[in-house]
């Protein structure tokens, strides 16, 4: 056992050996315990929490997720703009963009903007845990805590191995639709006489699925072309969007077309009764 352990931990240590040089001493960059236990008490929080609020009444959070989500926007704002420019400026190519190896301030600029995306994928862990504390179970899906926590795994090994590159697209178009997303959160959260404002709900995840599908494009472009991007990672990530397009899809068949059918089912029900009793002589 002790054997298999230092296998294990010789591995472990090989690959940390193997990250981008440039970003090992950065914050949750040197190694991978800290995120790891960030993530264990993400899943601790959401078995225990579920377990907690059960019998309790739903926390009134309404001051607390306004300025969270205006927060994210905000966020989500920069690092879209500040991405693009940095794209802009180093010239990158759309189709396939290797990682840079120099120290040039403008690629320390691009790795720096892949940290703080990361960073923003642990605060958005918060979107779970004011879910479950609110008593909105109902959106505490697999779909929803499969993304939060992969997200931020999949950022740690961006930023630790591909700092740049290929990864200014997923960077840059997640944060996008970000902006939108939380837009709409944070318009919510102000209250029932929003809602009449939000009838573009549903277009939220059409445009999760068109972020999905162009970055399973351009990670394949990537990977292809082997233009200097790690592959390993390309197809470990173009395996993560797949599976996001496959979640997603799903989501929306059930939370979209289904609730369709039954009100289409249900119009035609109506017609045909009022279509009978026309016939009957009960209505003129």
């Amino acid at each position: 056992m002790s054997g298999l352990f230092q296998k294990l931990l010789d591995t472990y240590r090989y690959a940390l050996a193997q990250g981008d040089s440039r970003t090992a001493d950065w914050f949750f960059m040197d190694s991978f315990v800290p995120t790891a236990i960030i993530m264990g008490a993400y899943v601790v929080f959401i078995v225990i929490g579920l377990q907690v609020m059960k019998n309790r009444t739903p926390w009134k959070l309404r001051p607390v997720l306004v300025p969270y989500n205006l927060f994210l926007v905000v966020l989500s704002v920069y690092l879209c703009h500040q991405i693009f420019h940095s794209a802009i400026e180093s010239k990158y190519n759309i189709i396939c963009q290797g990682v840079e190896k120099t120290s040039h301030p403008r690629v320390f600029r691009m790795a720096s903007l892949m940290w703080w995306f990361h960073i923003s994928k642990i605060l958005e862990l918060m979107d779970t845990v004011f879910l479950i504390l609110r008593k909105k179970n109902s959106q505490v899906t697999f779909l929803h805590c499969y993304h939060h926590f992969t997200m931020v795994c999949n950022t740690w090994l961006s930023v630790k191995y591909a700092p740049g590159g290929q990864n200014f697209f997923i960077a840059l178009l997640n944060s996008f639709v970000h902006v939108i997303m939380y837009s709409y959160y944070g318009l919510a959260a102000l209250g029932p006489h929003m809602q009449k404002h939000l009838w573009w709900k549903r277009h939220l995840t059409h445009l999760q699925l068109i972020q999905f599908f162009a970055m399973s494009a351009h990670i394949l472009s990537g990977v292809i072309n082997d233009c200097g991007y790690p592959i390993w990672y390309g197809t470990m990530q173009l395996c993560y969007v797949i599976s996001l397009i496959i979640l997603f899809t799903n989501f929306y068949m059930k939370a979209y077309l289904q609730d369709y059918r039954k009100s289409a089912a249900l119009a035609n029900g109506q017609i045909d009764k009022k279509s009978k009793q026309h016939l009957n002589g009960k209505i003129d």
